[in-house]
């Protein structure tokens, strides 16, 4: 990198609901990233509940939220690449987009022959990084994480 460009960060969100779960974050934050982990919230009688009703994460957008406003207005970085197409996220990279921060906002999205998602915003124009399936197989984590007895 050159001139005042930093570090790389990357903030992972996830659901550890699981022991691989688990271990996965933590080898992620081995490397670097900042996982912030939430519980899922079971529906009464998951996996066998007869509406077909399941597990949600609660308060993962609500902290992307934060962070893509917080980490900007604290110039802790230049780009921030929203990987979600979230719609709850729109009014935090809106409030960036409309505010005084040198900070930019990049979205990245899925698309292939037959699906294409990404957030946007009406009447803005963002960035995306579109991504298919020779991205996920570049970095896929292969690992076997071993669910400990």
């Amino acid at each position: 990198m050159s001139g005042s460009r930093r570090g790389a960060r990357m903030l992972t969100y996830s659901l550890p609901h699981t022991r691989a779960n688990v271990q996965q974050c933590a080898a992620w934050e081995r490397a670097g990233c900042y996982v912030f982990a939430r519980p899922l919230r079971y529906p009464p009688g998951w996996p066998r509940n007869a509406d077909g009703r399941r597990p949600e994460e609660k308060g993962i957008d609500v902290a992307m939220a934060l962070d893509i406003v917080r980490l900007a207005d604290r110039g802790e970085y230049d780009v921030g690449i929203v990987c979600s197409a979230d719609s709850d996220l729109a009014p935090a990279i809106e409030h960036i987009l409309d505010s005084d921060t040198p900070a930019l906002v990049e979205v990245a999205g899925w698309r292939s022959q037959h699906y294409r998602q990404r957030l946007s915003l009406k009447g803005r124009n963002l960035w995306c990084h579109w991504l298919g399936f020779d991205d996920y197989l570049r970095v896929r984590d292969e690992t076997h994480y071993p669910v400990e007895q």
